[in-house]
């Protein structure tokens, strides 16, 4: 650490981070109880400005940058990890109330069955594989196919012409 900038974290005895500094002035406090992570919060000069996620036996709430709930459901007890989404959980959008995606999760990413909701109506159920949906992949695959096809039963010009308008509909 140069000049008193730079990250730095302090632990306790039980090597767990008490808090981590992220800038001069801000840090990212974890509080404990029982061994047991109980809530991350962001503080600026010493005030707490903002609660990042609460915890709660094997559940936690996320929180966005407005104050409102993001995800609840099961996480990963992992510090080194930092938490992620790990089991059940919910998403909710901007309003913190409003249901958009109920399902698993996998080290912070969709992963396995879940259910996309749109205006609180069911829109789609999907399987995730590491974050991205089955369609999503399905999508990528054909598109690839398609490009390959193209290149080489039609001509090396409509092959490349085939390669850039994939990239830009992946884009």
């Amino acid at each position: 650490m140069e000049n008193n900038q730079g990250h730095w974290e302090i632990r306790n005895m039980d090597d767990k981070t008490v808090y981590k500094k992220v800038s001069n002035t801000k840090e990212i406090h974890y509080f404990y109880s029982n061994n047991k992570i109980r809530r991350i919060s962001l503080w600026d000069q010493g005030i707490e400005v903002k609660l990042i996620i609460q915890f709660n036996g094997s559940t936690m709430t996320e929180y966005n940058d407005k104050g409102l709930k993001s995800y609840e459901g099961e996480y990963s007890d992992s510090i080194d990890l930092n938490y992620p989404r790990h089991g059940k959980g919910e998403e909710y959008g901007a309003d913190g109330k409003t249901l958009i995606f109920k399902g698993s999760y996998h080290n912070g990413k969709r992963h396995g069955r879940g259910i996309l909701y749109q205006n609180n109506k069911i829109y789609r159920k999907a399987v995730y594989l590491d974050g991205y949906s089955s369609l999503d992949l399905l999508i990528t695959l054909l598109c690839m196919l398609a490009m390959i096809v193209a290149f080489y039963t039609i001509d090396v010009f409509l092959g490349l012409a085939a390669t850039v308008i994939v990239d830009l509909l992946i884009i």
